[in-house]
């Protein structure tokens, strides 16, 4: 499924590790904003006149973050896409302990379907399909400081060879 506002963290990932942003940039809060055909609205902007990226974040705002995929990548959204997938990892399909686990899928720029506002759409997480093991997966990546270690199911918690947790 569609991961929604999580996603916004690789897309705040990428715009930092690639120097197009910086957290405390100031950007005006467009509450509507209009990309090739398509009306955007965010409410979570009404009462801001500028924001910064962290704030977006914060605050969840969509259209910090379709705004900032757009002025970067939108010339190239194949460099966005594959920076995703290839640096970020974040459709990394791994063996999880249960069957039927779902592979991730990001839309691509060769699709028949792929139009301008997909850009836009996956950096807040929309057309985007992966599951919540793959969003877990990333966001250990980001407490473990950059390195990935793939979730795996637990049937209790040991402390020198002492269950302390079922």
């Amino acid at each position: 499924g569609e991961p929604g506002s999580v996603f916004k963290a690789a897309t705040l990932a990428l715009l930092l590790e690639e120097g197009k942003v910086k957290l405390d940039d100031r950007m005006p809060a467009t509450v509507e904003w209009v990309y090739g055909k398509t009306k955007f609205t965010d409410h979570y902007l009404d009462k801001y006149s500028d924001i910064s990226i962290r704030r977006g974040l914060e605050i969840s705002s969509n259209n910090v973050f379709r705004i900032q995929a757009a002025k970067h990548y939108g010339s190239n959204p194949d460099h966005f896409l594959n920076q995703l997938t290839g640096k970020l990892h974040i459709t990394r399909d791994f063996p999880f302990e249960l069957n039927g686990f779902a592979g991730a899928n990001l839309k691509s720029t060769k699709s028949k379907s792929w139009n301008m506002v997909d850009l836009p759409q996956i950096a807040m997480g929309y057309t985007v399909e992966i599951t919540p093991l793959h969003t877990l997966n990333y966001y250990n990546a980001i407490a473990g400081g950059g390195v990935m270690v793939r979730p795996h199911l637990v049937r209790n918690y040991q402390k020198n060879g002492v269950i302390v947790k079922e």
